[in-house]
């Protein structure tokens, strides 16, 4: 994050278009930061080229250009914004409540994030099934519950249990006289 400054006293964003523009700044940033990197490795023998020789294998460098997964992938998060921003996530709060227009600004933005977040968990190739279940139950309404039937699937009698359990208590009394 080397074009992070922090600006204590520095008016941040004037205007919600301003703070629109440095979000999308920011993800883009991210993007960049994610893209993965490409290599050079001989088509013969797959060897990774270090050095600017010309020759592999004996013989010429017959170069193909491979990706490299980067594995230091960056997620847009509120925090990482402030700081990208030169500021503090408690700023970028305090913004959302300044007027309608910088909350829809933010509120877009917490939509974006929770995007990124929703295939992240959503992942098939994760099998990430609590992550499914999260964002289901806390984004879309669904509940988590448990059927409780009665015998035979029909309704639960509680005068029954209640009766049940009161007889077994009086037998109990019952018992120890």
């Amino acid at each position: 994050m080397s074009n992070i400054v922090y600006n204590k006293k520095q008016k941040i964003f004037e205007t919600p278009a301003k703070m629109k523009k440095r979000m999308v700044s920011y993800l883009e940033w991210i993007d960049e930061k994610n893209e993965p990197k490409t290599q050079q490795i001989c088509k013969k023998c797959g060897e990774k080229k270090k050095t600017k020789r010309s020759t592999c294998c004996g013989v010429g460098f017959e170069l193909r250009t491979i990706e490299v997964p980067n594995d230091k992938q960056l997620r847009p998060s509120i925090h990482g914004f402030a700081a990208y921003a030169g500021t503090t996530a408690k700023t970028i709060w305090k913004y959302s409540k300044k007027s309608e227009e910088f909350s829809d600004v933010v509120e877009w933005f917490k939509t974006v994030l929770q995007a990124d977040i929703e295939q992240i968990l959503l992942n098939p190739y994760t099998k990430n099934t609590q992550g499914a279940k999260f964002v289901a139950i806390n984004n879309y309404g669904w509940a988590e519950r448990q059927e409780v039937t009665g015998k035979d699937g029909g309704a639960i009698v509680f005068e029954e249990v209640r009766n049940k359990i009161l007889n077994k208590v009086r037998q109990e009394k019952n018992n120890k006289k």
